[in-house]
C-alpha cells in the first residue's frame, strides 16, 4: 500500500526522472512514525505484560467491537479527525507533507503489530525479560530500524525502477 501510494506522491524533477531525495524524505516520515509506534507499544506492552496476558481476549473483542463501529460510521461517512494520506492524490498537496506520511507511519506499524503481535512479543519484547531491559530496547530500535531500513530500499528501488521504466517507454514510443 505504502508503494503505491508513493507512487502517486512522487514528483518528478523538471527532466520527468524521479527524485531519490523526495523517496528518502518520504520514507523517513514513514519510518520515524513506524519506530515512535514501535517504541510506545514495546512500552506498554513491557509494562503491562501480566496484565495483557490475562485480559488480552477480552482487550482483542473490545478492540474489534470498536472497529466494527468505526467501520460502519465510515460506510456513512464519519472521517477520522487526523490526517492521513487519501487514496485520491490529484492535487491534494495537504496529503503531500512528511507530518501525513508520519501518520501512515504509525497506522502501518499498528496493522503490522496487529498482525504480529505474537512473534513481536515472544522475540522481541521477549528479550526484555531474558536478556535484560537495555537488550531488550536494543531489540526494539533493531527491528525498528530494520522495517525502516526495509521501507527506504523499497521506496529508492521504486524510483530507480521507475526512472529505467520511463527511459524504456520513452524510447519505444520515438518509433
Amino acid at each position: 500500500t505504502y508503494l503505491v501510494y508513493y507512487l502517486g506522491l512522487d514528483r518528478s524533477d523538471g527532466d520527468g526522472r524521479p527524485g531519490i531525495g523526495r523517496a528518502l524524505a518520504v520514507s523517513s516520515s514513514l519510518s520515524a512514525g513506524f519506530m515512535s509506534a514501535f517504541v510506545v507499544v514495546g512500552t506498554i506492552t513491557r509494562l503491562f505484560t501480566d496484565w495483557i496476558n490475562q485480559n488480552a481476549k477480552y482487550v482483542s473483542l473490545v478492540i474489534g467491537l470498536a472497529l466494527v463501529v468505526l467501520g460502519v460510521a465510515m460506510l456513512f461517512g464519519y472521517r477520522l479527525p487526523i490526517t492521513t494520506p487519501k487514496l485520491d492524490v490529484g492535487g491534494r498537496a495537504a496529503d503531500r507533507t512528511a507530518m501525513s506520511m508520519f501518520v501512515f507511519g504509525v497506522a502501518y506499524a499498528i496493522a503490522s503489530i496487529g498482525c504480529t503481535i505474537g512473534p513481536f512479543s515472544a522475540t522481541v519484547l521477549g528479550t526484555i525479560g531474558t536478556e535484560g531491559f537495555a537488550t531488550g530496547l536494543l531489540a526494539i530500535a533493531l527491528y525498528g530500524i530494520a522495517m525502516s531500513l526495509l521501507v527506504s530500499a523499497l521506496t529508492v528501488s521504486l524510483v530507480i525502477a521507475r526512472g529505467g521504466l520511463l527511459r524504456v517507454l520513452r524510447s519505444g514510443m520515438k518509433h
